[in-house]
């Protein structure tokens, strides 16, 4: 029979929910959490995603540490496909898995849910033989739900490729796409896999469709169920059910409307450089542009949310939950120099500075006012 993605991801979502562990009478105008998903830790080999990311990652959990903010974990925080546990440990014990005990040292503050992969962590003897004697004591979860109102699960559930054949694909990911990684022969393979549509091409964080998809039924559910998701999976940052680029489109069709600019404003060269800027972004990322089913009112109902991922390129993302706020924002590093006074001279202090930058933000009483408010 043929499968109903939708109908299976509400159905699981459903479960989820219903069995998730619930964090009650959260007073969300002073607590501070922050959300962060696929992290990927893997075997600091070249198949390995996670490993040009791990100081921002250590950097970033730092300042939250020390900012006393809560660690929600949301799951794929272990590359468990590709590499066995023992090899995973052994390449961040000394760095991330530090920073994230620091957390757990103060009960409530240190908050994990599993993946697709991880999902070995369902398992508690895994839990007691891998991630215990890394972090200290830790209960993994499928969902989170904060005051009935904030769901926090990974995602994949109910997607064909990531649930349902996730056996098939992990062992196509460990036993064929990783060995191939480390050797740098992917290149070889790749228009095959890609003619064939194999499992590493029809996951969420590989192909476009299949992540817009995915975005589309956890909207689709969170906007049925009056709720505020927050999820990971598709490693495409989401805010108030939009992508980046969707933003980055209202911002430029913002700025062409002020195109009749006076030469003698002191940003008029801003203004000008920001729409150039923009619309070379965006010319990059055409595949993003498609936002949620809107409503009735023109725009999507603001249900949903990433947080993206920390294997990006140039950085990772997170979701904060910040005294009544809720924020998306980027870790990544920059070359600014920064420099020192001592007596008469200058001196830099460090080449490169690892910044974080906030890309939206907006009230949390204000959204789940509006979502409660919609039609379901």
């Amino acid at each position: 029979s043929r499968y109903d993605e939708r109908a299976e991801t509400f159905r699981a979502l459903d479960y989820v929910r219903t069995n998730a562990f619930r964090l009650e009478q959260i007073n969300l105008n002073k607590e501070r959490l922050v959300i962060i998903s696929d992290v990927h830790k893997g075997d600091k080999t070249d198949c390995d995603d996670f490993r040009k990311n791990e100081y921002i990652y250590c950097h970033a959990l730092r300042y939250y540490q020390q900012k006393k903010f809560c660690l929600v974990l949301n799951g794929d925080i272990e590359e468990s496909w590709e590499s066995p546990t023992d090899s995973i440990s052994k390449a961040y014990s000394a760095g991330p898995f530090q920073i994230e005990k620091m957390f757990n040292q103060k009960p409530g503050s240190y908050f994990r849910v599993y993946g697709n992969h991880d999902l070995n962590l369902k398992d508690s003897k895994v839990i007691e033989s891998f991630l215990n004697p890394l972090v200290s004591q830790v209960q993994v979860h499928e969902g989170l739900m904060i005051n009935d109102q904030i769901f926090i699960v990974h995602g994949h559930q109910g997607d064909r490729q990531s649930d349902k054949t996730s056996r098939r694909s992990r062992w196509f990911v460990r036993h064929v796409w990783a060995p191939l990684q480390r050797r740098h022969l992917t290149w070889i393979i790749l228009p095959i896999i890609r003619l064939l549509r194999v499992e590493c091409e029809n996951r969420a964080a590989e192909n476009v469709r299949v992540r817009q998809a995915r975005d589309q039924y956890l909207y689709e559910w969170a906007k049925k169920n009056r709720l505020l998701l927050i999820a990971g999976h598709t490693h495409r940052a989401m805010f108030c059910s939009s992508s980046k680029a969707d933003n980055l489109q209202e911002f430029v069709e913002g700025l062409e409307a002020a195109e009749e600019l006076d030469f003698n404003d002191k940003d008029y060269f801003l203004k000008k450089a920001s729409l150039a800027y923009l619309t070379n972004q965006l010319a990059g990322a055409q595949d993003d542009l498609k936002q949620t089913a809107p409503d009735e009112a023109g725009k999507p109902t603001p249900c949903y949310f990433n947080a993206g991922s920390c294997v990006f390129t140039n950085g990772i993302t997170a979701i904060e939950l910040d005294r009544g706020e809720i924020k998306l924002v980027k870790w990544e590093v920059t070359d600014t120099v920064f420099e020192k006074r001592s007596g008469f001279t200058r001196r830099p202090d460090y080449f490169i500075s690892i910044e974080r930058k906030l890309y939206q933000k907006g009230s949390l009483t204000e959204i789940l006012a509006e979502i409660q408010s919609g039609q379901a």
